[in-house]
């Protein structure tokens, strides 16, 4: 669900609230783009025109790989500053989302969550494998993302996954491991 964007009056306040979908994704994707057209534009228009930025409040238990990943590339790319707020639940794909963000901020209520991706296979043998092998490929790319973006250790991740569970992550602990930059 999306609040209205008033471009030239703001706010530029968006809502991934939910489950990461085609749907979910499509609408903050389209008011991305939006907001950043309408910025370019006014860009050539305006000497000195300073774009204000885009917040992008998150409370999701996950969802679809890839399309959360189509709405990391777009949030990554942005010329418009997307600072990425945490509201309650920022888990599985909505961490990745949140991670793109210009600047992270979240409530002191919120709570983080990493786990390996879900997948679930109806195939024969070779279907399954060839499966297992996209799924391997993606998780790799996610967790290389987050190695990069946060101070969160390969041992760190690697303990997780031996230990075949989820990790909760309260925001106070998500900032030490620099998940977010300021708790509000």
């Amino acid at each position: 669900m999306l609040t209205s964007i008033h471009l030239d009056n703001k706010p530029r306040d968006l809502n991934l609230i939910g489950i990461v979908n085609a749907e979910s994704c499509k609408v903050v994707i389209e008011k991305i783009t939006e907001i950043n057209s309408f910025d370019d534009l006014k860009e050539k228009e305006i000497a000195n025109y300073e774009r204000e930025p885009i917040k992008l409040y998150i409370s999701t238990y996950g969802g679809s790989v890839y399309y959360g990943m189509g709405l990391m590339g777009l949030i990554q790319t942005s010329k418009t500053k997307i600072i990425t707020i945490g509201l309650g639940t920022v888990m599985s794909m909505g961490l990745y989302l949140f991670l793109c963000g210009h600047e992270k901020q979240a409530h002191k209520f919120t709570t983080f969550l990493y786990h390996e991706i879900i997948m679930g296979v109806w195939d024969k043998i070779e279907g399954i494998k060839d499966e297992l092998e996209e799924v391997q490929r993606l998780q790799n790319m996610l967790d290389t993302f987050l190695l990069e973006s946060t101070n969160i250790t390969k041992d760190k991740i690697d303990e997780i996954k031996k230990a075949k569970r989820d990790w909760y992550i309260p925001a106070l602990e998500a900032q030490k491991f620099g998940i977010v930059e300021n708790i509000i």
